[in-house]
C-alpha cells in the first residue's frame, strides 16, 4: 500500500466513522505517521474505527469518575502502538555524502 493509498483509506474511514475523535486521530496519522512505505503497509489490515475504540478504552481505563485526561503524547503512542509504526528516528537516515 503506498502512502498516498493509506492516506485516502484513513481519510475514508474518518469520514464515514463522523466525530471529532476520529477526525483529529486520522488528521494526526495521515500528518505524522504515514512517513514511510512502512508505515503506509501497516494501515492496511487495520480500520481506524479499530484504533478509536482502543484509544477510548484505555482513556477509560486511567478515568477517575467519569473523566479521563490524557496527554496528547500518551494517545499518540497508543495510536502508533495500534498500527505498529515506525517512529520517525528510527526510519534510517541516508547521508546525501554516502549517494556521491
Amino acid at each position: 500500500m503506498t502512502i498516498e493509498e493509506a492516506t485516502a483509506k484513513i481519510d475514508k474511514e474518518a469520514e464515514e466513522l463522523g466525530g471529532q475523535y476520529a477526525q483529529l486521530i486520522a488528521s494526526h496519522i495521515i500528518e505524522h505517521e504515514l512517513i514511510s512505505a512502512e508505515n503506509a503497509e501497516r494501515v492496511k489490515d487495520k480500520t481506524l474505527k479499530a484504533c478509536v475504540e482502543q484509544v477510548k478504552s484505555k482513556a477509560k481505563k486511567q478515568a477517575q469518575g467519569n473523566v479521563a485526561v490524557v496527554e496528547d503524547a500518551t494517545v499518540w503512542s497508543w495510536v502508533r502502538d495500534f498500527y505498529g509504526f515506525q517512529d520517525a528516528a528510527s526510519s534510517k537516515i541516508v547521508d546525501l555524502f554516502d549517494l556521491l
